[in-house]
């Protein structure tokens, strides 16, 4: 049960320095259209996978109205399509790629 919980904290990790990442690049006034696109759809992505196996550690206790997880399993797919779908992102992300 702690590798997933492992696994997971990496990528949670990885989330935050690909944000930060993108955030220099704007400061800094470089192109960063890409890597936004990447925090856009990966990110929102990572929290549901997150949420949900912090629900399956849980078992048939984690959809009880007495663990706030079952909720934010609904809040975090509502993030997935917020700003745009995962679809658009990955346009971006393969058109700024095969620029000249």
């Amino acid at each position: 049960m702690t590798h997933p919980l492992a696994e997971l904290q990496t990528y949670v990790g990885a989330a935050r320095l690909q944000c930060y990442y993108s955030l220099w690049l704007k400061d800094n006034g470089l192109p960063h259209n890409s890597e936004a696109a990447m925090n856009k759809w990966w990110a929102p992505k990572l929290a549901f996978d997150v949420v949900k196996q912090c629900l399956l550690a849980h078992g048939h206790t984690g959809y009880d109205e007495d663990f706030p997880m079952a909720q934010r399993l609904r809040d975090v797919l509502g993030l997935q399509i917020g700003d745009g779908t995962a679809q658009i992102m990955k346009n971006i992300i393969a058109r700024e790629a095969t620029r000249p």
